[in-house]
C-alpha cells in the first residue's frame, strides 16, 4: 500500500476519568457516528461501565451485552483486554465489541500502523473491502478510522461488517473493534 488519504470527522465523544484512559461513548440519542458508517448497533436506556484502570480504558456498553475480560495469558498474546457480544435472540446473530492494547514496536505514527493494519487485514481477511477511510478522535486523541467488509469462507457465506478505530498514548496502540453480519447497506 502506497498512500492513504483520509478525510475528518469526530467519532467518539471525551469522557474524563481520574486515570488517564480511552474511552468510546455512544450517544445514544443520536446514534450518527454508526449510522454514517452502515453498522447498526443495538442501543439501550441502560449502560454499563468497563473499567481497567491498570490498561488505562474506560468504556460504557449496553447492560445486556455479555462482557469478557481476556486472562492475561490471552492478553499477553492478541493484546485483547475484553470483549462484549450481542445477547443472543437479537436481530444481530453476529455481533461484538472488541478492545485492545498493545506497546509499539517498530510503527510508531497513526499512518505507520493504517497502512500495516490495512496489508495485514488484506492478507488475512477472506474478499477484504476497504470502504472508508479517516481521521477520528478517541478520548480527545488523534485517532484513524477504517471500515470494511469481508465475507466468510465456510458455508454460511456471510458478509460481515467492521468499524476498527486505534489511537496511540504513552507508547501504546489502543484498538477498537465493531464487528457485525447486520448492517445497512
Amino acid at each position: 500500500m502506497e498512500e492513504i488519504e483520509v478525510q475528518g470527522t469526530e467519532i467518539f465523544g471525551v469522557k474524563p476519568v481520574s486515570k488517564p484512559s480511552i474511552t468510546p461513548q455512544v450517544n445514544n440519542s443520536n446514534n450518527t457516528s454508526f449510522q454514517s458508517s452502515g453498522i447498526e448497533p443495538i442501543f439501550r436506556d441502560t449502560f454499563r461501565t468497563y473499567s481497567n484502570y491498570s490498561c488505562g480504558i474506560d468504556v460504557r456498553y449496553p447492560a445486556d451485552w455479555k462482557e469478557i475480560e481476556a486472562s492475561k495469558d490471552e492478553r499477553s498474546d492478541s493484546g485483547t483486554i475484553v470483549t462484549f457480544f450481542v445477547p443472543e435472540g437479537t436481530p444481530q446473530d453476529f455481533a461484538f465489541l472488541s478492545i485492545s492494547m498493545a506497546d509499539l514496536l517498530s510503527t510508531k505514527t497513526l499512518r505507520g500502523i493504517t497502512i500495516k493494519t490495512i496489508d495485514t487485514l488484506e492478507e488475512i481477511e477472506p474478499k477484504f473491502n476497504l470502504t472508508e477511510l479517516k481521521p477520528a478522535r478517541i478520548a480527545d486523541l488523534p485517532a484513524h478510522q477504517i471500515i470494511y467488509t469481508s465475507g466468510s469462507e465456510d458455508e454460511r457465506n456471510k458478509l460481515y461488517k467492521s468499524l476498527v478505530m486505534w489511537t496511540i498514548e504513552d507508547d501504546r496502540v489502543y484498538r477498537f473493534r465493531f464487528d457485525s453480519n447486520n448492517f445497512s447497506t
